[in-house]
């Protein structure tokens, strides 16, 4: 019975048809997606995270922007990508007491 399981609905759905007792739903995307939330709302017991605390962990960048929301533009915090290592160690000089080797 394969289902998408980044669908919600579809995890839930097959979890009723199998009468599973616990499903464990991973990785990131699945649980972002909100597989666990749909699980428990349909009254069955599943292992993880809700999409709201997932989200945490499976969005690096969404995650790094928090403290940016939270005090407003911060020099300190710059989102860098695989590739980027001349770029990191010239922003890790400008932070004041940064030591790069």
């Amino acid at each position: 019975m394969p289902v998408v399981p980044t669908d919600p609905a579809a995890v839930a759905d097959l979890a009723a048809k199998l009468d599973a007792d616990l499903v464990v739903v991973a990785p990131d995307d699945p649980l972002v997606a909100g597989v666990v939330d749909a699980v428990q709302a349909s009254g069955r017991r599943a292992f993880g995270p809700n999409a709201a605390a997932a989200r945490l962990e499976g969005s690096k960048s969404w995650m790094k922007d928090v403290p940016r929301r939270g005090r407003g533009s911060d020099r300190s915090l710059r989102d860098l990508r695989r590739g980027e290592e001349t770029a990191a160690y010239a922003f890790l000089e400008t932070l004041p007491g940064a030591l790069c080797r």
